[in-house]
């Protein structure tokens, strides 16, 4: 009775060790896997956060440009409003000749 003793002994502890093996080795290897996605996923984010970088200064020069524009504006209003009236002041004069 002791060799099915030390028989089941052993056969439980071999099935015990190839047991420890195979979880380390899934361990391993989902472990690997879950490294690269998120190295992958790290560049990802790098990226975006340079996109979102370059779009900022894309509205900056936006904002800039139409700063410009609503200061500029008015004057070019004017300019018109002058230009219309000169134009309007020399059709007057030519139809009185």
């Amino acid at each position: 009775m002791s060799d099915a003793i030390f028989t089941t002994l052993v056969t439980g502890a071999i099935t015990m060790v190839g047991i420890v093996v195979s979880a380390k080795s899934t361990r391993d290897k989902v472990t690997s896997e879950l490294e690269k996605q998120n190295i992958v996923q790290n560049q990802e984010i790098q990226h975006i956060k340079e996109d979102i970088s370059d779009l900022k200064e894309d509205i900056k020069e936006h904002n800039h440009y139409a700063k410009l524009f609503s200061e500029t504006m008015p004057v070019v209003k004017e300019q018109i409003k002058v230009a219309n009236k000169r134009i309007k002041d020399l059709e007057e004069n030519e139809k009185r000749r």
